[in-house]
């Protein structure tokens, strides 16, 4: 069941893709309609109009016989498409072009003879529409002059067709007979082993009734009680000796298998191997025995009782008589097979051949009797050839049609620019779906964060301005994922990067820490980015002293010194990342920043630490003293490629990848990345469940003030002096 559900989610998520993609790409296909449309409506304005001038050709037979046939209205439809052929020829266009002094092309004329009629319509195209008309006539007269040299080649025609047909027949004929008489033979062979098997198959139920019948009849029903005691009392010994049988066979083929001796002493194992077969033969003929005596206790249960014994005895005479008259049945079936040889039954194949062979031989004498009228109307039938009326053009253009052409237009247009979406779709290498980050990495998609609107430094972390937006909910999500992940083995430091800058990862690790610290946890967050840091951006928090700092002191017992609280979140503690190091990769590999790390897991719940991208080293070196890595990703700005390496260095490193949140996704799905949608989010946001618009006002009013009040604060400390939370320890 689990699995149909599965398959039924990914044919969803496949249809989802695609409509996904048509809704990013709708633009593109409808300017490829408009393209189309208005580019074949433009070009059918600019082309010469086209008149057309139609005629219709009567084709008869004046024939001297009152009735017509059917071979007559054959060759007559024969006759008509000869003409149709001819008509559409370039010699003959040729000789009309010569005598209107104009180059008639086949493309302007089209020849073709009405359905179940003897008249050709004849149809010519031509930018004058007398010329067209002046065309058309003179096609008729042209054939009118020609009609009497095709007379002595017509029936020749049809003489040698008919022969041809009547040699293809009588071949069929052979065929089928052959066929025919086959099929009998077979079916005779078929019949007669049948009777036979039944033959046999009824003495033999005769033999064993009548064997019953004698037994019965030299016992009574006591004798068959104290039988039938004896077969069940039998039947249990015979079990038990079977089992006993079993039981020695498996300790002699265990002891083969385990005993030292037997593994070393051929003689011993091969004794031991013939001891089984003994026993092997014995099993063979005890369910031998088994089997005879079921079937005695099966004869001999209804014949414990003087009524039941009475009972099987007429039932077995009234069956033997049954049997008796279907065996004479049968052999007189037999007899009758062998002496007269006939099939008694027949076949579907031998109906099929018969029939077949009947049709022929009826098209057979069909086609001699055509033949025959052939010859005899050579001489009397002359096919004449009349126009109906003199061709006439209309007023209006058939060409161009400005309405088709402007569809068929628009339809290339679409095709073509569906040719490009799907070109650029199959030629797009980023990561699009969780299905992807499945396949590449082998984890889980475990976060879905939408793109945070208007959201800048120094506004603070997200989560803690609006605790109840759909955002919120989508980490708290993410945090459910991570203490599932956990559950095998603790996560208490965790390393957030991205596969490339400007994806997200700090926004993801503040407000992920910010989280955790709303579950009632003691969290650090670490700015571990040295060479961009933004944590104390994000914030609004003073970076005159951190993380580097921390590492290059003397002692790090010191740390609370350097660690910084936000107003609105005191469970949380940030350590933003301090002075730029020359050297950010051996800084973070060092033996002091292990020991920070110790002390930070030892004094907190978790320890969400910001690291750079993978495009440089520090997050290798990072992840080797961390429980797991949370990889961040862009749908549709991640390359597949980028992926791959990551996945190479992890390996290489050893890390613990955890899992992968998408980022920066859009409040409607943008189109072209699907799979990652999660199923609360469109019901709270579309009901602003959690979050009003009197309170985003409220907020963006709050977030002005702070960011005013922190650049006065800022002004003031660069002109005066470094703010007390920023002093190092002595």
């Amino acid at each position: 069941m689990s699995d149909q559900m599965n398959e039924t989610w990914d044919e969803t998520i496949d249809f989802r893709r695609l409509f996904a993609v048509l809704q990013k790409w709708v633009w593109l296909l409808v300017a490829g309609l408009a393209i189309g449309a208005i580019s074949a409506y433009i070009f059918s304005r600019t082309q010469t109009p086209v008149y057309e001038a139609t005629t219709n050709i009567l084709v008869t037979r004046n024939s001297q016989q009152t009735v017509a046939d059917l071979t007559q209205s054959l060759n007559l439809s024969q006759l008509v498409e000869t003409y149709v052929r001819i008509l559409s020829m370039d010699d003959f266009l040729g000789i009309v072009s010569q005598r209107v002094d104009y180059e008639v092309a086949a493309e302007n004329v089209d020849v073709s003879a009405l359905t179940n009629t003897q008249i050709i319509e004849l149809q010519v195209q031509d930018a004058d529409p007398r010329r067209a008309a002046r065309i058309a006539d003179t096609m008729v007269a042209v054939l009118i002059e020609q009609n009497e040299t095709l007379q002595a080649s017509r029936y020749g025609d049809a003489e040698q067709s008919l022969d041809l047909q009547i040699k293809e027949t009588e071949t069929r004929i052979a065929d089928f007979q052959r066929q025919l008489d086959q099929a009998k033979d077979n079916a005779l062979v078929e019949q007669v082993a049948e009777a036979k098997t039944n033959i046999d198959a009824t003495v033999e139920v005769i033999n064993t009734t009548l064997a019953d019948l004698e037994r019965l009849d030299k016992m009574s029903w006591e004798s068959a009680r104290f039988y039938l005691y004896r077969a069940k009392y039998d039947l249990v010994e015979q079990q038990s000796r079977l089992d006993q049988y079993i039981a020695d066979r498996s300790d002699l083929e265990s002891k083969l298998a385990t005993d030292p001796v037997a593994q070393t002493d051929t003689n011993y194992a091969a004794t031991l191997q013939t001891r089984m077969e003994n026993l092997d033969e014995r099993i063979e003929a005890t369910r031998q025995q088994i089997e005879e005596t079921q079937k005695e206790i099966e004869f001999l249960t209804p014949l414990d009782t003087e009524e039941g014994f009475n009972k099987v005895v007429v039932e077995k005479q009234n069956f033997l008589k049954t049997q008796q008259a279907l065996l004479a049945s049968y052999q007189n079936v037999y007899t009758n097979l062998l002496s007269t040889e006939e099939v008694k039954r027949t076949t579907n194949e031998i109906d099929n051949l018969e029939k077949n062979l009947a049709l022929y031989q009826e098209i057979y004498l069909n086609l001699l009797s055509s033949l025959e009228g052939v010859k005899t109307q050579k001489m009397q039938n002359t096919p004449t050839v009349e126009q109906v009326s003199p061709a006439s053009a209309g007023e209006d253009p058939v060409k161009p049609r400005t309405l088709l052409n402007t569809l068929l237009g628009g339809l290339a247009g679409l095709i073509l620019s569906g040719s490009i979406v799907v070109l650029r779709e199959s030629t797009d290498d980023t990561i699009k779906s969780r299905e992807d980050v499945e396949k590449l990495l082998e984890t889980r998609v475990i976060g879905y964060i939408v793109d945070i609107a208007n959201e800048g430094d120094e506004d603070g972390i997200y989560v803690a301005r609006v605790p109840r937006s759909p955002v919120a909910e989508a980490f708290r999500s993410l945090r459910t994922n991570l203490e599932f992940s956990g559950e095998a083995k603790p996560l208490k430091t965790l390393l957030v990067t991205s596969s490339g800058p400007s994806e997200g990862k700090t926004t993801i690790a503040a407000n992920l820490a910010a989280i955790l610290a709303h579950g009632g946890k003691k969290v650090v967050l670490v700015d571990a980015d040295l060479r961009r840091p933004r944590i104390h951006r994000y914030t609004g928090i003073s970076n005159d002293s951190g993380l580097s700092d921390l590492v290059n002191a003397e002692q790090a017992e010191g740390i609370s010194a350097y660690l910084q609280r936000p107003d609105n979140i005191p469970e949380l503690a940030i350590l933003t990342s301090g002075g730029l190091p020359s050297n950010p990769t051996e800084l973070l590999g060092s033996k002091k920043m292990r020991h920070l790390m110790q002390l930070l897991v030892d004094a907190y719940d978790y320890v969400v630490i910001d690291a750079p991208p993978m495009v440089v080293a520090d997050p290798h070196v990072l992840s080797g003293i961390v429980d797991g890595v949370l990889l961040v990703m862009v749908p549709g700005k991640t390359r597949t490629d980028v992926v791959r390496a990551i996945r190479e260095q992890m390996q290489q490193s050893h890390a613990r990848l955890v899992g992968v949140v998408f980022n920066r996704l859009k409040h409607r799905r943008r189109a072209g990345y699907t799979g990652y949608s999660y199923y609360y989010y469109p019901y709270y946001h579309s009901s602003d469940y959690y979050y009003s618009k009197s309170d985003e006002k409220a907020d963006a009013r709050q977030r002005n003030k702070r960011s005013a009040s922190r650049r006065n604060e800022r002004n003031k400390r660069d002109t005066k002096v470094p703010a007390p939370n920023s002093e190092k320890p002595t």
